[in-house]
């Protein structure tokens, strides 16, 4: 049954009841008093107003393109390091135009290193130098600051292949400095390399979007991240108490907006910000990178990866990608998020 019939029928239930019960509340017994009967007619009356309004927008509303403020961008220059909060960005071909364009890995085997293996990742911390577009990194114990253009340490630097996922792609190495400067504060050999402009990882066949040229930088698997305030502020009731405190950082997200209902953007199909066309490609499955605590750089207990996988079947956030003509555009924080399609769950 689609949305629309089941409004219908909820519609000519909660009549039927709101009449009947409206009905007996018109025939109270003689010592009760008139107040006491307006009273349960308003109560009966405010009761079906809130019914009928609920099914409405779960059932009608997503059919009509409707608007959720947003809140938030969020760039992660290095996969797995810190993240910055940003007004607004520019998307390139891959994501955001500086998001996890550099990553770290194995000296030996070339593989990708993230706050799964080494959680005091999230310690290495990013400011955004505006003026000489570059990134400044600093982590605890590091005596001096590392410097990253956006154009990167060696342009021309070596090419050769690394591993991330089930992936091989190219990758540029950003020299023996970053590699010296990453190796020291991680305690491991590691190399930093870049992103090549010409690199074409694309996303899971599966998951692809139309109009969408479907390619990724070193994200895990997608161009970006949404989450609602709605839905961590839910997942918290689930959860509890905790010892550290489940915030937004741990899950990394690109994208956050506010406004919504609890995993009302789980329905989304399609949204448009400014001139940006994203699609809803994939649900985030979680992992225990998501246990880590963000300003302690170690792993805090079972939270929130325990209820996620129990209650919410190991999903949190939804994986978006852009389409080809939203390439060079920018979004900016305060823009209304227009939802253009949903996916009627």
């Amino acid at each position: 049954m689609d949305s629309v019939g089941a409004l219908i029928i909820t519609v000519g239930v909660g009549c039927l009841v709101g009449g009947y019960l409206y009905a007996r509340s018109r025939s109270q017994p003689a010592n009760k008093t008139m107040e006491q009967s307006k009273n349960a007619r308003v109560t009966v009356s405010g009761t079906f107003i809130f019914h009928i309004t609920k099914q409405f927008f779960f059932c009608v509303a997503p059919h009509f393109p409707h608007l959720a403020p947003f809140e938030e961008v969020w760039i992660y220059p290095i996969k797995s390091c810190g993240g910055i909060s940003l007004p607004a960005e520019k998307l390139g071909p891959f994501s955001f135009v500086r998001d996890r364009r550099w990553m770290v890995v194995r000296e030996d085997t070339k593989r990708f290193l993230t706050q799964r293996q080494m959680p005091k990742m999230s310690l290495i911390t990013p400011t955004w130098d505006s003026q000489n577009d570059c990134a400044i990194y600093s982590a605890p114990g590091m005596t001096r600051k590392l410097t990253i253009p956006f154009k990167g340490i060696q342009p021309d630097g070596p090419r050769y292949d690394v591993g991330i996922w089930d992936d091989t792609c190219p990758a540029i190495d950003e020299g023996d400095d970053a590699a010296s400067w990453f190796s020291e504060y991680l305690g491991l050999s590691v190399r930093l390399v870049r992103t090549p402009d010409d690199m074409q990882r694309k996303t899971g066949e599966k998951y692809r979007a139309p109009e969408s040229d479907n390619v990724a930088g070193y994200a895990d698997g997608f161009p970006f991240l949404l989450i609602s305030e709605a839905s961590l502020k839910e997942l918290n009731n689930m959860i509890g108490e905790t010892e550290y405190p489940i915030i937004m950082r741990r899950f990394r997200p690109n994208i956050v907006v506010k406004g919504t209902a609890p995993f009302e953007e789980d329905n989304w199909k399609a949204i448009q910000i400014g001139s940006v066309t994203l699609h809803n490609v994939k649900p985030c499955g979680r992992c225990k990178l998501t246990t880590v605590v963000p300003d302690k750089g170690e792993f805090g207990g079972p939270e929130p990866l325990q209820t996620i996988q129990k209650q919410l079947g190991g999903n949190f956030g939804q994986n978006l990608s852009h389409s080809t003509g939203s390439v060079g555009k920018s979004i900016s924080v305060g823009q209304e998020v227009t939802i253009l399609e949903t996916k009627n769950l």
